[in-house]
């Protein structure tokens, strides 16, 4: 809720948690890379390849030991939870490959895309919230912005909220001023100005769309209604 207007909109899924963190992202790429399915201990000692940043070969037992803890109580669940693996015994088996929350992202451009460390917090943010996705479809192209003429097309159910009582779009003005596009902003996707309330789309958000086509799409996705 911000100040009584209503939802973001927003997702704290854990589909946009794992591609923000690259430890999940690892896991997701050595579980697809294998035709055969991986036990907890090889995945232990990815793990531990990945904490250590070391080649699988190097782990010692005291690490792997500590990377299954984490693998078990803390990772695991949290691809469980996202219904991308499940557990059979000491199994491990990758079991959607079905695109992430209603985009054309999925755990396999885990492991084929290559994007700097800002580049996959910009995706989760992305990925995470339709409405977010909504904005940047409309920024990318008609830059720079005023707050008011994005409020004007923006639909304000989608983020929980209704139109004002002169009709001015105050209410989602403020939602996107106060969280949406700061959040944005934050991980270089939009540059917003909350003084002159104006925005733009970033040299960054071009620089990872020329990357990767799947962000294309991803920001392309959603259009207002």
């Amino acid at each position: 809720m911000v100040d009584g207007f209503g939802s973001t909109g927003c997702s704290q899924g854990t589909r946009s948690t794992i591609v923000a963190n690259p430890r999940l992202r690892r896991l997701c790429s050595v579980l697809l890379s294998n035709p055969q399915p991986l036990t907890v201990r090889d995945l232990a000692v990815e793990l531990a390849a990945a904490i250590g940043d070391k080649p699988p070969t190097e782990v010692t037992a005291v690490e792997r030991t500590r990377s299954r803890s984490l693998l078990v109580h803390q990772y695991l669940p949290v691809l469980e939870d996202a219904d991308i693996v499940r557990q059979e015994s000491d199994i491990v088996l990758v079991t959607d490959r079905t695109p992430f929350e209603g985009t054309r992202l999925s755990v396999r451009h885990l492991r084929e895309l290559e994007l700097p460390a800002w580049g996959w917090d910009a995706l989760a943010a992305l990925v995470g919230c339709p409405n977010r996705r909504r904005i940047v479809s409309l920024v990318t192209d008609r830059a720079p912005l005023s707050l008011e003429r994005l409020a004007a097309m923006l639909p304000p159910a989608a983020f929980g909220v209704g139109r004002s009582a002169d009709a001015d779009g105050r209410p989602l003005q403020v939602v996107l001023h106060h969280v949406e596009l700061p959040a944005l902003d934050d991980v270089d996707v939009v540059e917003y100005d909350p003084l002159k309330r104006l925005l733009r789309h970033s040299q960054r958000l071009s620089e990872l769309c020329d990357r990767a086509a799947v962000v294309r799409e991803l920001c392309a996705l959603e259009s207002p209604e």
